[in-house]
């Protein structure tokens, strides 16, 4: 048990990658702090936990509020004793794509403002949050969970319905983000690194899938395992990045990146952007 004594604080942690973040920080000895939307699933995670042995907090809410960040933080640091590691996995968007309604931008802005807070305003105002925190202890690591949608622009049909600008937008600012937060915290002993999954298979890449039938007809005969396999053996260059290993990444190897930075041995590692994604931003 490699962080016994630690204790980390995972948003959006009720299922999908959050979930199984959790869950290797756990069997690593960390104890939990967790947040989710559903109070219903930061129950269950919760029960997951405790059945490993370790402490565990759960609280859900809207952390896109600043009211329930601050009381998400100062309650967990009250409960727990402090916090070690920040895990930002909260994030996502519309995946449809948002034109003007004749002539009328509300809609547009309402997609933007939407995508923004949960994908850049939540995971900033976590981090913020912390970082007195964590500058008084001369400790601490921040890992943000980022997307390779920000990293490359993807084409015009895929970007149309598994990812749209803003969703690229905010993913791009959150590596930025990262990066200059890094600066300003390594002086107290605090890292900051961004892990950029590729396609990883959630119900979030189900949800994407569903879009993709809907939307073209040739998808349409394909199971969900159909088309998966077919991203993995690069089969459709028109929707996503060639994948050059030839499989895709799970949710335990984001996870287990997740484990390694929080590690000693990664004490030297701050201001990284680190692609799981089976070699799909070099193939771009």
């Amino acid at each position: 048990m490699r962080l016994q004594g630690k204790v980390a604080l995972v948003t959006a942690a009720g299922r999908g990658i959050g979930r199984g973040i959790v869950l290797a920080l756990a069997r690593e000895g960390a104890d939990i702090v967790l947040n989710s939307f559903s109070e219903e699933s930061a129950t269950a995670v919760a029960a997951e936990v405790q059945a490993l042995g370790r402490r565990v907090l759960a609280v859900s809410g809207d952390i896109s509020a600043p009211e329930n960040v601050t009381a998400l933080v100062d309650r967990s640091i009250e409960t727990m004793g402090g916090i070690d590691i920040l895990v930002n996995n909260v994030g996502g968007g519309a995946k449809t794509k948002v034109e003007p309604t004749h002539g009328s931008l509300a809609d547009v802005v309402s997609s933007w403002d939407g995508t923004y807070q949960l994908s850049l305003r939540a995971p900033v105002l976590m981090s913020e949050a912390l970082a007195p925190h964590f500058r008084a202890r001369k400790a601490g690591r921040v890992i943000n969970i980022g997307s390779n949608a920000g990293r490359y622009t993807g084409s015009e049909r895929g970007l149309s319905v598994i990812s749209t600008p803003e969703y690229a937008a905010m993913k791009t600012a959150i590596s930025s983000y990262t990066q200059t937060l890094a600066r300003r915290l390594g002086p107290f002993g605090v890292t900051v690194n961004c892990i950029c999954p590729g396609v990883v298979i959630t119900d979030a890449w189900h949800g994407n899938f569903r879009r993709v039938t809907e939307k073209f007809e040739e998808y349409r005969s394909m199971t969900p395992d159909e088309f998966f396999a077919g991203i993995a053996k690069s089969k459709f260059p028109e929707l996503v990045l060639p994948v050059p290993l030839g499989e895709l990444p799970t949710v335990e190897d984001v996870a287990q990146t997740v484990v390694f930075l929080s590690l000693p041995e990664s004490k030297h590692m701050t201001a990284q952007i680190i692609a799981v994604d089976s070699g799909q931003v070099m193939a771009r």
